[in-house]
């Protein structure tokens, strides 16, 4: 009897033996078939072994990423879960689940799972990362930030860490901590264009300028370009008053992506403006007028263009409507007081440079041309006393007037 029994385990062990061989086989070829995107083919094979073996929990997990590759969604679920109940300390389980979760928009519930890979495998950096980068897409910037930092400890040549944790930081308005990052995301991966760029942003928003073009040019040589690249160095150039290079970032804003900002006009305009170009300037502030009716600055700026062109009735049409727009600009009074001073309409002029003065008691060209007013009415002592401000101010043309008429 005892031998009979005997028999029979040995059969049942070398049964069984048999056919673990055959579920590992089965699915190493299903892995084979996911190498090679057959995710049906791979279905197949993993359902074949889990009706062998209906422990073998990683089959359950490999057919729950091929149902989702292939947008069964609820079907990667349900093998999600169950590769979680067959084995409770399956980290790789949680993980995958995790990101499934991130798919469908649910958070909490994804940051629960990773959390739970961390607690199983906290040596491991694939929960950090995705509970990381979990935090930083419900800008959950200081957990974020926590995560990277621990990632730091455990891998710190990854220069992504470094530029996250650099993005956390510059929410979360840390400018040094965020220099910092990103300094060491370019030291570790030097052609990192997205470094260059959020370095950039960096200098440009602690008007450093220069720096901050000549980053955003670096990641232009690395191909990492994009529309909000050339508007920041546009606009780096822009108030650095290089116009040249201004033109021609604002240019390629217009040309390659098709710009419709009024702003990027109007800034265009003015630069050519400066350079002297009055009617490629006229064009541009048209245009950035078609794109916004009601930016008060721009019809200002087109009124002084006008001028240059000597369209002085073109220019009062846009100084009053500059007015309308905004009564309280004072560049609209200054430059229709000085219209109305060149065409001999001096109460006129004296009525406009009054407000600009009131609405800016720092503008020394405003008190120059009131002083000129004031002569023209035969109020010499009222005219010395405005150039007198007006040089004060620093407006060099009132400090030679002072010296010759104000003794």
């Amino acid at each position: 009897m005892n031998r009979i029994i005997a028999a029979i385990l040995a059969i049942l062990i070398t049964s069984l033996g048999c056919w673990a061989q055959q579920a590992g086989k089965l699915y190493d070829q299903g892995i084979e078939k996911m190498k090679i995107k057959d995710y049906k083919a791979a279905i197949g094979l993993f359902t074949k072994v889990i009706s062998i073996n209906t422990s073998y929990y990683e089959a359950n997990l490999e057919r729950g990423k091929c149902y989702e590759i292939i947008g069964k969604s609820d079907s990667a679920s349900n093998d999600y879960e169950t590769a979680i109940v067959k084995n409770p300390k399956y980290a790789k389980g949680f993980y995958y689940r995790g990101l499934y979760y991130t798919t469908k928009n649910d958070y909490p519930k994804a940051i629960a799972d990773f959390s739970k890979v961390i607690a199983l495998k906290p040596e491991l950096t694939d929960g950090w990362n995705a509970r990381a980068d979990t935090y930083i897409t419900i800008s959950n910037w200081q957990n974020a930030k926590s995560d990277l930092t621990e990632l730091e400890h455990i891998k710190n040549d990854d220069f992504t860490i470094f530029l996250r944790r650099g993005k956390c930081n510059t929410q979360l308005n840390h400018y040094s901590e965020a220099m910092a990052d990103f300094n060491k995301a370019i030291q570790l991966k030097p052609d990192a264009g997205e470094a260059y760029l959020l370095r950039g942003i960096q200098y440009q928003q602690n008007g450093k300028y220069a720096n901050a073009a000549n980053d955003y040019t670096k990641a232009v040589s690395l191909k990492f370009e994009d529309q909000q690249l050339y508007t920041r160095r546009a606009d780096c150039y822009y108030i650095s008053e290089q116009w040249d290079n201004a033109i021609k970032d604002f240019t390629t804003l217009i040309t390659t992506y098709k710009s419709k900002s009024a702003d990027v006009y109007a800034k265009r305009g003015d630069c050519y403006t400066q350079k002297g170009n009055y009617p490629l300037a006229q064009k541009d502030f048209n245009k950035a007028i078609l794109f916004e009716r009601d930016n008060y600055l721009t019809y200002v700026n087109r009124g002084k263009v006008y001028l240059k062109i000597n369209k002085a009735n073109q220019a009062m049409l846009d100084f009053r409507k500059a007015t309308e727009i905004n009564p309280n600009g004072w560049e609209a009074f200054l430059y229709r007081g000085i219209t109305y001073f060149d065409q001999k309409k001096i109460k006129l002029a004296l009525d406009d440079l009054n407000q600009a003065i009131k609405l800016n008691p720092t503008s020394g060209i405003a008190y120059f041309y009131r002083g000129a007013c004031k002569d023209n009415l035969n109020d010499a002592a009222g005219g010395c006393t405005d150039l007198k401000k007006a040089a004060e101010l620093g407006y060099k043309e009132a400090e030679e007037r002072v010296q010759k008429y104000c003794r």
